[in-house]
């Protein structure tokens, strides 16, 4: 009993020890609004992608107020895209300690 007792224990610090990572979460939140009229954009669409490949790395849509909130893994440099129908899309740089 003792022997497994033990061999449960050292599983579970080994498993919870491997399980650190080096990379900072980044927590981005916001509100998408019309630079002319002020008033809120709900529903556009968010797209984190690499900055240098442009692959996607996460997507979704804003809330029905313009606001928006996720976390992501600090594994590599970001841009967001926000699209909106009617509207030009624009793209923001990611990077620790950025706020726009």
């Amino acid at each position: 009993m003792k022997i497994l007792s033990l061999t449960t224990l050292l599983s579970w610090i080994l498993f919870h020890s491997s399980a650190q990572t080096s990379h900072a979460v980044i927590n981005l939140k916001g509100n998408i609004v019309d630079s002319t009229s002020g008033k809120p954009l709900g529903y556009a669409t968010l797209l984190l992608q690499n900055a240098k490949t442009k692959a996607p790395a996460k997507n979704f849509i804003a809330n029905d107020d313009g606001s928006f909130e996720m976390s992501f893994v600090d594994s590599m440099e970001y841009q967001l895209v926000l699209a909106f129908t009617g509207f030009d899309n624009k793209a923001i740089s990611i990077s620790r300690g950025h706020s726009a």
